[in-house]
């Protein structure tokens, strides 16, 4: 959420966003507040976020030179081993 650390910063963030965007992310204004990002934190599963977060960012590597290049926000960041080709 654009650098947002905390959930009254979440909130924030949610409170000025378009309703177009609060569209594509599920959200609505009427419930972007902290509270809602505080409960939905808690009760997230790490494990199933940890699984999904890394099967997402397989979508994004490549291999370049013989090692994982993951591609994020126009950026990359090089795993550190070589990847057998």
């Amino acid at each position: 959420m654009t650098g947002a650390k905390g959930f009254t910063a979440m909130a924030e963030w949610a409170r000025d966003a378009s309703n177009a965007r609060l569209s594509r992310l599920g959200m609505s204004k009427s419930v972007a507040d902290e509270s809602n990002f505080r409960r939905f934190f808690a009760r997230l599963d790490t494990e199933v976020l940890d699984q999904l977060l890394g099967a997402w960012a397989m979508t994004r590597a490549a291999v370049v030179d013989g090692r994982r290049v993951f591609a994020i926000d126009g950026k990359s960041s090089h795993a550190g081993h070589q990847i057998d080709t």
